[in-house]
């Protein structure tokens, strides 16, 4: 990439030079996430509106077999994929945050979904002209129509 240079305003304050190629003094730890011991105690899907919750629970039953963090963040990953993969879905972000409240366990997690689903009907219009000829092709789909991800 390299650096941006901006040009400096002339208010009388002193702007500090900082050289970017001397910042090897910081420190760096790494971290091992496979030591970290953690579990899902629960598991929320934020966006449903049509999607049925026992078409989704299949997909996140993975997700409450995981004993570290590293496995936390491996199988969400999986499950966001699975999720991917139902059709229903177009947008899907994964929050893991530690779990509260009077169950929750000391290394517990919980794991939320934020999903936007797609409209009930998406299409399109597409138009090919040739020589001599023109062609119009509409496209009309009902994705997750009855809530368990059929396609009409």
């Amino acid at each position: 990439m390299g650096i941006v240079h901006a040009k400096e305003k002339t208010t009388g304050i002193p702007i500090p030079h900082i050289n970017y190629d001397e910042c090897d003094g910081a420190e760096t730890h790494e971290i091992r996430l496979e030591g970290v011991k953690a579990r899902v105690d629960r598991v929320h899907i934020n966006g449903l509106a049509r999607t049925k919750n026992d078409f989704v629970e299949g997909a996140v039953q993975d997700l409450f077999h995981a004993i570290d963090f590293q496995d936390v963040l491996l199988k969400a990953h999986n499950v966001r994929s699975k999720l991917n993969s139902l059709g229903c879905f177009q947008n899907i972000a994964v929050f893991i945050d530690t779990s509260k409240g009077p169950r929750s366990s000391p290394e517990g997690l919980e794991v939320t979904f934020h999903v936007k689903e797609l409209k009930r009907l998406v299409g399109g219009i597409n138009t090919q002209v040739g020589e001599n000829e023109g062609s119009l092709v509409v496209g009309l789909r009902a994705p997750n129509m009855f809530g368990r991800g059929e396609r009409f």
